[in-house]
């Protein structure tokens, strides 16, 4: 029992001269870990996603009842956007010479 007590504190003894000499190699494992994490998490979000057709369509439902198409507001839209081309055509005349140029 002794022994086996020994070598523990032998191991934390030297624990840190271990990491301290590999400090490297053990910064470049964490950062691959990591970067397999954060790879791995991409991929389960972008390509393998988990809603099932049902859930697709409910979702596609929720978003059509949501949306509505306001076409007096849009016409009001396509009307000012209209008289604004219409006036930007006017040439203007009477325009005041700010910097007295001839």
């Amino acid at each position: 029992m002794n022994i086996q007590l020994d070598k523990i504190k032998n191991l934390f003894k030297n624990l840190p001269i271990f990491i301290r000499k590999r400090r490297k190699l053990i910064l470049f494992s964490i950062f691959l870990l990591l970067l397999g994490c954060s790879a791995y998490q991409w991929y389960r979000y972008v390509y393998n996603f988990g809603w099932s057709e049902a859930k697709k369509q409910e979702y596609i439902n929720s978003k059509e009842k949501m949306t509505t198409f306001d076409e007096e507001k849009f016409n009001q839209v396509i009307q000012e956007i209209e008289k604004r081309k219409a006036e930007e055509k006017i040439k203007i005349e009477n325009i005041p010479n700010i910097f007295n140029l001839k």
